[in-house]
């Protein structure tokens, strides 16, 4: 009772809410994995209302278990019911023909002057009985289940099945039926909580099928194999009176039909019994208690707190390495392959390309400058001796191998050689308006077309570059219909055997390896690859290509170039071999035989130099270097 000045706040909160924080409070733990026995803990503010939520749960419990075995005992009445009240007209009826049969034949009991096959027989059709009885209980378990207000709902179990497998499988259906429905007091059918039940019940029902039909079909062979035996007695005893055959006949139905009837009301009283007991499931072996004070716990608060501050940082880092799907820089391809890096190309600034995107220029002392003389020293030391040929690759477009075969090029042509650029991305060709040269008829697609080719045809195709005297270009030409084919024929061979020997370095353009099969044949002609990747946009994925294709040999002598280097981010600052200049590991030894392969002389961490101070701060540097992106 309130006392004046005195309020009293209620508040009203659906049953479900109130049920769902009761089961989460509750925690159930066995205390023994040899007894049956479990605790009980349930957290509450008020204690008083725990104890009597645990004295009422186990009532429930009792009930609820008690309602969901009746509910299979009643459903197996009502089917055992239904087929009796079936096999007692059809018992009348045979009875009716005995009957009549005697009164007809002036019959007053039956007398068998029995043999030894009527003994056989007798003994045989009891077994086809037997077995006919089993068909029946299938039949009958089969349309009770194809009805639609028996799906499911439990299935009669106890009826005298023979087939183990299914009822051990109705056994399952019934138990996740019991719970399914004692759900759908509290949730509907399309509850999370209850279509996975109901998907468990629709595959147990296909499996009771088919392992009825399976039964049944095991009992059909089993029935024709006796019946077939009957009959070779049946056979013996035709020489007896026929009226002694005709009440054997009759007899045999009734006997079937007194079989079934009598193993169903036995299975009626069994179901009865267990219908009457009422012995609860659960028993309360102590009376609920209050355990004391369990929350707040300070110290967990403040050990959770230690976790969250140690495992949020973590998951932040781990999702940002996991969306890290393109590669970044040199320690990234480092990890996805074993292929040389042999250079780190920086993003040059706009200031410093000049016609055709060139970087590399005469006299000049500037950092992109450094990066494309690196990379074509290591280009030297990768071809042996009398090596000319290089082709440049990628795994799509976009990925900069125009750009660094362009330079790279330049930069042989620097050195005094005679150098041509090769454009055999004949499906896209790029290089006549890469360069400025306002021609598409002249190309190497004309000499690839010949069955015949001399220096006279190749020399006609060549233009100049326009930018170096050392270096020619020999563009793509005419785009065919057929550029797959092309690359294959015979005279792309006689072409380089041309140019080979007129230049010094031949450099050929490639379309994208990951897109079109034409990189592949041009394989056969060249010594070296260069397959060029580029930072922030080639996705790591695209490694398992180039790993594969190195593994199978299926271009020479690769090597990767990693291009696109934003040196403006600091991410990049240990990444590329310029920014801080220095370490070149086992670099200069020519190995054994005098070989200048790259594996041969160990030219290993190009891209970690790092203990020789800064480059664009040196001495050897152009201070007023802006020939990168900054």
């Amino acid at each position: 009772m309130l006392r004046d000045g005195e309020s009293l706040k209620a508040t009203m909160i659906a049953p479900e809410i109130a049920a769902g924080k009761y089961v989460g409070n509750l925690n159930v733990t066995e205390s023994s994995k040899t007894t049956t026995i479990v605790d009980l803990v349930l957290n509450d503010e008020i204690p008083q209302r725990a104890i009597d939520y645990l004295k009422q749960l186990a009532i429930v419990y009792n009930r609820q278990a008690n309602e969901d075995k009746n509910e299979i005992a009643v459903r197996t009445e009502q089917f055992i019911n239904q087929r009796l009240e079936k096999i007692n007209a059809e018992l009348g009826s045979t009875e009716g023909q005995l009957e009549n049969y005697k009164k007809r034949n002036n019959m007053v009991e039956l007398k068998m002057n029995a043999t030894q096959a009527v003994a056989n027989a007798d003994q045989y059709a009891q077994k086809l009985s037997e077995a006919n009885t089993q068909v029946a209980l299938l039949d009958e378990l089969t349309r009770y289940m194809n009805e639609p207000s028996n799906r499911h709902q439990p299935i009669p179990s106890n009826v005298g099945l023979s087939d183990a497998s299914a009822t051990s499988l109705i056994n399952e259906y019934n138990k996740i039926a019991l719970q399914r429905n004692q759900l759908l007091h509290s949730a509907s059918e399309n509850s999370p909580t209850v279509t996975p039940l109901t998907a468990q019940l629709d595959d147990l029902n296909s499996s009771i099928k088919r392992a009825m039909t399976q039964a049944r079909a095991g009992l059909k062979i089993q029935r024709n194999s006796i019946a077939a035996q009957a009959g070779k007695y049946e056979g013996q005893i035709n020489n007896t009176p026929e009226q002694e055959r005709m009440l054997t006949q009759i007899g045999r139905q009734q006997e079937v039909k007194s079989g079934l009837y009598l193993m169903l009301l036995q299975k009626r009283e069994e179901n009865s019994i267990s219908l009457a007991a009422t012995a609860d499931k659960g028993k309360l072996i102590d009376t609920p208690v209050f355990a004391g004070k369990v929350t707040p716990k300070n110290y967990m608060i403040m050990l959770i707190a230690l976790i969250l501050g140690l495992a949020i940082p973590a998951g932040i880092l781990f999702l940002l390495e996991f969306f890290r799907y393109k590669i970044e820089g040199h320690n990234d391809v480092a990890k996805l392959t074993n292929l040389p890096i042999i250079a780190d190309v920086a993003i040059a600034s706009e200031r410093a390309k000049t016609k055709a995107d060139i970087v590399v220029h005469e006299n000049k002392n500037n950092l992109m400058e450094e990066i494309f003389r690196s990379l074509r020293t290591n280009l030297q030391f990768l071809l042996k001796q009398h090596d000319k040929v290089i082709m440049f690759t990628s795994t799509t477009s976009a990925e900069g191998k125009t750009f660094i075969a362009s330079n790279v090029a330049i930069s042989f042509a620097l050195l005094g050689k005679k150098v041509v650029l090769v454009g055999l991305d004949i499906r896209k060709p790029r290089l006549a308006e890469l360069f400025g040269i306002d021609d598409h008829h002249h190309g190497i697609t004309n000499l690839l077309v010949k069955d015949e080719v001399n220096w006279s045809d190749v020399k006609e195709q060549i233009v100049p570059s326009g930018i170096n005297d050392k270096l020619d270009i020999l563009m793509a030409g005419p785009v065919p219909p057929n550029p797959g084919e092309l690359v294959t024929r015979e005279s792309l061979e006689q072409t380089m055997e041309q140019l080979k020997e007129h230049y010094d370095y031949i450099l050929i353009d490639t379309a994208p390896v990951g897109l079109v099969t034409d990189t592949l044949a041009l394989g056969r002609i060249s010594n070296a690859t260069v397959y060029v990747c580029r930072a922030d946009f080639t996705q790591k994925a695209s490694f398992g290509l180039i790993n594969s294709l190195s593994m199978e040999k299926k271009l020479p002598n690769m090597s990767i170039v990693l291009n696109g280097v934003d040196l403006s981010k600091k991410k990049y600052g240990y990444f590329y071999g310029y920014g801080k200049y220095g370490k070149y590991g086992k670099y200069g030894k020519y190995g054994s035989n005098g070989k200048y392969g790259y594996k041969s002389y160990g030219y290993g961490s190009y891209g970690s130099y790092g203990i020789y101070g800064n480059y664009s701060k040196s001495h050897y540097s152009d201070i007023n270097d802006d020939s990168v992106k900054k």
